[in-house]
């Protein structure tokens, strides 16, 4: 490896401990956190090199994940906004006097409001599931209401945009593990 052999020939003209993270592989899909440092040795004797090494992968693609999923939530929290902001604007404009164009504006803002509300349940859900990632569900649930439960919260939002929502499960599933709030909110997403 490449960055390897430079960080020891580093390590080896400057004499002092190099801390380098290291890609592994023509793809670097192995990324290795690599600390090269100096051991001294009995008295008289040669000193010795160490390297340590800590494989870090998962993390590296974890905090990829994380940087990906605030981008992509800031994003879809920016354009309800934007579009809430633009009405509030043309509201105390042009459109003050105008009761037809009043009404209009604050039932998409409501829309729009709406939007951000779900977007934010949905961030701190996935931060309350995230929180509790290691606990196993304590309790169990019938899968097929769970499923029916969140079609039927859907409807009138599938409805609005003319889409049918229908459920087919067969008779006596049994039951599954886990919580029924967190299943429901799983489907509905």
């Amino acid at each position: 490896n490449i960055e390897l052999h430079d960080a020891l020939e580093r390590f080896r003209e400057r004499k002092e401990t190099v801390c380098e993270e290291i890609g592994l592989g023509d793809d670097r899909l192995v990324m290795m956190d690599v600390t090269i440092s100096a051991v001294q040795g009995e008295a008289g004797k040669e000193r010795k090199t160490m390297l340590v090494s800590h494989d870090v992968t998962r993390l590296k693609k974890l905090e990829r994940i994380r940087t990906d999923f605030v981008a992509n939530a800031s994003h879809e929290l920016r354009t309800p906004l934007a579009a809430l902001s633009g009405f509030i604007d043309t509201l105390r404009g042009h459109a003050r006097d105008d009761p037809a164009a009043r009404e209009k504006f604050l039932g998409i803002m409501g829309v729009e409001a709406g939007r951000m509300r779900r977007l934010i349940d949905d961030l701190l859900s996935l931060n309350r599931i995230e929180l509790n990632e290691h606990i196993p569900p304590s309790g169990t649930v019938d899968i097929a209401g769970v499923v029916r439960d969140a079609a039927n919260a859907l409807a009138p939002l599938a409805q609005a945009d003319n889409i049918a929502v229908t459920v087919a499960a067969a008779d006596r599933l049994p039951k599954v593990k886990g919580m029924r709030h967190e299943l429901t909110q799983l489907f509905q997403n």
